[in-house]
């Protein structure tokens, strides 16, 4: 079943599942997806606005030119999700503990996001911004970060001689979290 340009509002769908088949072009405000399993969904070009997401099932969703926008991932796991024209971005959102391992992120922007210890590692970050996001205890390990923009992130640490960095920018007091790993001092 396809569903076309609808708008759902406070709905919740911790004991009602949400319909499968594909949403296009729909918008979801204030919905309730917390322990949900939304596996085998296809998500394209939707809106989710301040929607919880905790401990929700991701396995094999697609999404597909998808805004998140105040939405809460608290440990969610997209580690799962259909590759399959993924293409995400996150704008306010509380992303902690999320993990996104081994995922192509090419492009993903992560505007003004809490994300603290989420789990980057092996994934695909080219041209991916992290304008305004907080970045505490992030693991990025063997990822790609060619081009990626950490100008305005706060709080990141990571060892760039276990990631890809080609042309990745970053800000003058923020580049000391790429050398905190080395214990170093720096006057």
């Amino acid at each position: 079943m396809l569903t076309l340009d609808e708008t759902f509002e406070d709905q919740t769908y911790i004991e009602q599942a949400l319909s499968m088949g594909g949403y296009d072009n729909c918008t979801f405000k204030r919905c309730n997806f917390e322990k949900s399993d939304l596996a085998e969904i296809n998500f394209t070009e939707c809106t989710f606005q301040q929607c919880h997401f905790g401990n929700v099932a991701l396995d094999n969703v697609g999404f597909k030119d998808v805004s998140f926008d105040g939405c809460n991932f608290l440990g969610s796991d997209f580690t799962n999700c259909s590759v399959f024209l993924l293409r995400m971005n996150f704008t306010e959102c509380h992303m902690d503990l999320a993990l996104l391992s081994k995922l192509k992120l090419k492009g993903t922007k992560f505007n003004n996001c809490s994300m603290k210890e989420v789990d980057f590692s092996e994934c695909d970050l080219t041209e991916s911004s992290f304008d305004s996001s907080n970045l505490d205890r992030a693991i990025f390990q063997n990822c790609n970060l060619t081009k990626a923009d950490f100008r305005e992130a706060k709080y990141y640490s990571f060892d760039p001689s276990q990631n890809m960095l080609k042309k990745t920018k970053f800000s003058k007091d923020g580049v000391m979290g790429l050398l905190s790993r080395f214990d170093i001092i720096v006057d």
